[in-house]
């Protein structure tokens, strides 16, 4: 699929990059599939069938679904290494999504009349929840390497195609029932294909895709687990009233699609415009846009005609934006701070369908002859609540820092709640507890470069790579270039040499020339795209190689630049790459 480039011109060359459309069509039917088979499953699949038949198959699945995620949390080792390669990650997608599509077929046969009919609830939860976590891990992993203004993009884009699709779905249903319904479970098998072109793209030629930055395991699942949970409680709560219900919906098929597609538009545009005006702000373009679902979910809750399209399309609106801001808080902090998806999304995505679950079990089933006003609106007051106190519990950029284990950490960079940044002294932030940096390994010149690697602090040339840091040496032959590289850096003459040495020692060389990159990236927390842009600074590519290797655009490549730049304290690239080549490590 061709490259999509969206420019916002800014004094600090900001922009946004490239956009994969295979990306944005792949997450936006995950929305659609989502709508079809659990808001609109009554219609689809259980047209003969109570309503408590439909309440359990979407209870079991959820249940399998949230199951799933903790799995890669608690197995994150071996999760590692079941998609450790592409073959083995398009192995897997292809297996999840024809799960995701028998366990859809299912439940044309689910009902509570037989026995066969509890085993086709059981086994079309179990292989529904177990296949759509999966792709929908896939997403994250794919959403963790794009730069946050990208990311918020890319979910400001997929919500209109969710909606179109959406309003597909239900045009074919208003002429074939079973075509949309199978329609609808063919869709896990579009998003394999998806999944595939974009992984090619922005994952499979990554070097450092695999290289994470360990975390204090308790403390990280209570900062991301304890927010997610209460959004999971406010989106049961909207689902369980405004979508299942559908007491707020009117009673027209194509109107509700309308409905749903005028509230992806604008909460697209929310997104899309927090983007905008937010991108300097890396404490998270989401924190706004959860006052703005509140202040929806508010305005709905005052509007006298709970049942009016206006009242339907709020709320409406602002369970998007939760979903959409929780997708982005997970994949923000995975790329800025190099934590593994597995364990950002696994723990997130788990908990909010926890809280989802949750909701589900300890709430009357929503019969529209028996809810009334009163009880919707107790419902929304509840959502607020439960919405105000996540957003309090939701972790600063400072908290996030204290979790990480970095190795040896440079007290040259400056924290605060908006960036981090490098500075030309030495002097440690006040809560540092680690050892100190030299500014020689800091301010960096060709003149002195020699001077400074004999002068380096044995803290600095010690500095600890953890086994949960590092990968295999098989990974890391993907660190030779087919380019020819200039010959006037010494960083850039350890990659020429490799290819007159034996192929043992030339793997070695690789691996050492990676973990010097990899000990610069951990000390100074470059992010997951700025590792990235640093491993080809330090072979000595430019910005239009840096552009066309990550997907990205010029524009953001050259940001990426001066970012890291600025975070290494250096002027230029020969600077980089000679404070690179000073890294000691071990053979």
């Amino acid at each position: 699929m061709p490259k999509i480039t969206i420019a916002v011109d800014k004094d600090d060359g900001f922009a946004f990059g490239e956009i994969s459309p295979a990306l944005v069509i792949g997450f936006g039917i995950r929305f659609t599939w989502m709508f079809s088979m659990q808001f609109s499953a009554n219609r689809l699949f259980f047209a003969t069938a109570t309503a408590e038949t439909s309440s359990i198959s979407q209870i079991a699945s959820l249940g399998f679904f949230l199951t799933t995620f903790f799995v890669y949390v608690v197995f994150f080792p071996q999760m590692c290494r079941i998609f450790d390669t592409p073959d083995h990650r398009n192995r897997n997608r292809l297996i999840a999504a024809l799960a995701t599509v028998l366990g859809g077929f299912l439940l044309f046969g689910c009902t509570t009349a037989s026995l066969l009919g509890w085993s086709c609830i059981i086994a079309s939860g179990f292989l529904t929840g177990v296949g759509s976590a999966v792709l929908l891990m896939s997403y994250g992993v794919s959403f963790s390497v794009l730069e946050t203004p990208t990311i918020s993009l890319g979910v400001a884009f997929s919500l209109p195609v969710a909606s179109l699709a959406y309003l597909a779905i239900s045009v074919i249903g208003s002429i074939s029932p079973a075509f949309s319904a199978i329609v609808a479970v063919l869709i896990p098998l579009a998003e394999f294909f998806c999944l595939q072109s974009c992984s090619r793209q922005l994952v499979d030629r990554l070097s450092f895709a695999s290289y994470t930055i360990s975390v204090q395991k308790a403390s990280f699942a209570l900062h991301i687990i304890a927010p997610s949970f209460l959004f999971g409680l406010a989106v049961g709560g909207i689902r369980h009233y405004v979508l299942i219900g559908t007491i707020w919906l009117p009673t027209s098929e194509v109107t509700n699609a309308v409905v749903l597609m005028a509230a992806c538009l604008m909460a697209g545009l929310l997104v899309l415009g927090a983007a905008i005006l937010q991108h300097s702000t890396v404490n998270y373009m989401f924190r706004t846009l959860l006052p703005v679902s509140a202040t929806c979910l508010a305005v709905a809750l005052f509007d006298n005609q709970y049942a009016s399209l206006f009242n339907s399309g709020l709320q409406l609106t602002g369970y998007l934006l939760i979903e959409g801001c929780c997708w982005m808080f997970y994949a923000d902090i995975s790329q800025r701070y190099r934590i593994s998806a597995f364990q950002t999304f696994g723990l997130g995505r788990g908990a909010l369908a926890l809280g989802i679950l949750v909701h589900a079990l300890f709430s009357s089933p929503a019969d529209i002859s028996i809810i009334t006003a009163e009880m919707a609106s107790q419902n929304l007051v509840a959502v607020l609540t439960w919405l105000c106190i996540g957003f309090a519990l939701l972790p600063t950029n400072k908290e996030m820092l204290k979790l990480l284990k970095r190795g040896t950490p440079c007290p040259a960079l400056t924290f605060d709640e908006d960036f981090l940044f490098a500075t030309t002294t030495s002097n440690a932030p006040a809560d540092y507890n680690g050892p100190e940096c030299s500014p020689a390994t800091v301010e960096t010149s060709p003149d002195d470069s020699a001077s400074a690697k004999d002068n380096k602090p044995a803290a600095m040339a010690a500095s600890p790579v953890s086994q949960e840091t590092t990968t295999s040496v098989a990974a890391e032959e993907l660190c030779v270039s087919d380019e020819a590289p200039t010959k006037s850096s010494p960083a850039v003459a350890i990659v020429q040499d490799r290819t007159s040495v034996p192929d043992e020692e030339g793997r070695r060389q690789q691996g050492r020339f990676r973990r010097q990159c990899e000990i610069v990236a951990d000390r100074y927390l470059l992010s997951r795209r700025e590792a990235e842009v640093l491993f080809l600074l330090a072979k000595g590519r430019n910005a239009a190689f840096i552009q066309e290797k990550l997907f990205i655009s010029e524009g953001t490549a050259r940001t990426h630049m001066r970012h890291i730049y600025a975070k290494l304290n250096v002027h230029s690239q020969k600077e980089l790459m000679d404070l690179v080549e000073q890294e000691q490590t071990e053979a």
